[in-house]
């Protein structure tokens, strides 16, 4: 069994909120994808110069980044998401795209904070899970990093967590 592929399987039976998915849908046409308006690109880690973690077991220069992770970055920066969406029309980046990013923060930004906000408790589970990534020893961290993950889960249950 491969404990850094079963940690992403159960993150795939998190579901995120509509909302979210609403706005990852267009965010990564625009920004994120695998084939991003570089404009607009440019524009975001200009503005919030967003630290990309890289994977163990990657190789230097390469970099992986998960669409939770594009999220927390999102999350992280959410105050500048208005001003990046009036700099995006001002500059005529992705129109249609850009208009859809612009209604959902007009009609229901302080909703998509809060699920934004929300999904920030699941860091712990991408982090354990780019732990466990590898052909190394990583099964000798495994108990220790499950017991987190429990701890973790215990904590958020009992609306403990920070």
């Amino acid at each position: 069994m491969c404990l850094s592929h079963t940690l992403s399987n159960a993150g795939e039976q998190i579901n995120l909120p509509a909302l979210i998915e609403e706005w990852m849908t267009p965010w990564l046409e625009l920004v994120g994808g695998r084939d991003p308006h570089r404009g607009a690109q440019s524009l975001w880690a200009h503005m919030v110069a967003p630290q990309r973690p890289k994977s163990a077991g990657l190789q230097p220069g390469e970099v992986w980044w998960s669409k939770a992770e594009i999220c927390f970055d999102i999350a992280e920066n959410s105050s500048h998401l208005k001003t990046f969406v009036r700099l995006l029309q001002a500059r005529a980046y992705g129109s249609a795209t850009t208009a859809k990013l612009s209604s959902i923060l007009q009609s229901r930004f302080e909703a998509l904070q809060q699920e934004l906000a929300a999904l920030l408790d699941m860091r712990e589970l991408v982090k354990v899970t780019y732990e466990m990534e590898g052909d190394r020893l990583e099964l000798l961290l495994a108990h220790r990093r499950l017991e987190a993950l429990l701890a973790f889960g215990d904590a958020v249950a009992s609306n403990q967590s920070g």
